[in-house]
Order: C-alpha cells, then sequence, then structure tokens
C-alpha cells in the first residue's frame, strides 16, 4: 500500500518502539500493521481536507485555487502526521487500530501521541 504516512511511522515505531518494531517484524505483522495505520491515516486526511474545505473560503483566481488546495492538502498532512508520528515521551504504546474477528476495524481515530501542552512549553508561562 502507497501511502505518505507509511514512511514517517514505520521510522518513528522503529525509533520511539523499537521493541514493538521487532516483534511486529519477526511475527510477520509488520506490513499488515503499517498498511492498517496508513489506511486509516489515508481516512483521516480526507476527512481533515474535506472539513478544511467547506470550512475556508475559496479564492478566485485559477492560481489562487491551486495554491488554496496545496495549503489545505500541506495543513492536513501535518494534522495527520502530528496525531500519527509516535514520540519518545509517549506514553501510549502503541493505540492503532486493530482488526476484530470479522475484519471490522475498531476505531476509525488515529491515537492522539502528541505530547501535552505544557510538556511542549506551549502554553506555559
Amino acid at each position: 500500500m502507497s501511502s505518505p504516512f507509511r514512511q514517517p511511522y514505520e521510522e518513528s515505531l522503529k525509533n520511539a518502539r523499537p521493541n514493538r518494531y521487532l516483534q511486529l517484524l519477526e511475527t510477520g505483522e509488520l506490513s499488515s500493521h503499517l498498511d492498517e495505520v496508513c489506511r486509516v491515516a489515508d481516512q483521516e486526511f480526507d476527512a481533515i481536507f474535506a472539513r478544511l474545505t467547506e470550512e475556508t473560503a475559496k479564492p478566485l483566481s485559477s492560481l489562487g485555487k491551486a495554491n488554496y488546495l496545496w495549503m489545505l492538502a500541506t495543513q492536513a498532512r501535518e494534522m495527520v502526521m502530528d496525531a500519527l508520528l509516535i514520540r519518545d515521551d509517549s506514553p501510549l504504546s502503541d493505540g492503532y487500530p486493530k482488526r476484530s474477528q470479522d475484519g471490522v476495524t475498531s476505531g476509525q481515530q488515529l491515537p492522539d501521541h502528541r505530547r501535552t501542552r505544557s510538556a511542549r512549553g506551549v502554553g506555559s508561562s
């Protein structure tokens, strides 16, 4: 499965959760795990992009429209990446959706691996 989120997620998993990465690799589940995470990330990107296009005013010129769509896609991609990448200080071990016996994925939302606002120094005085 080709996704712009696959390689960055795999690298963050390998660096932040090396034991989990090796476990997935050794059991042969790494590829399916990456596919599932990317599928959910792609869905999340599509939903965010659609919401952003609905909520913002559209430019009138052709060049303005191209820049507008590029800007929204970049913003949506950054929002998904921020939720997708595993941080070293993340309290979650691995919260990505798992398939149940009937093949339905539980939790169609990306876990939020971002640090808290105060840990990032945002909003603190």
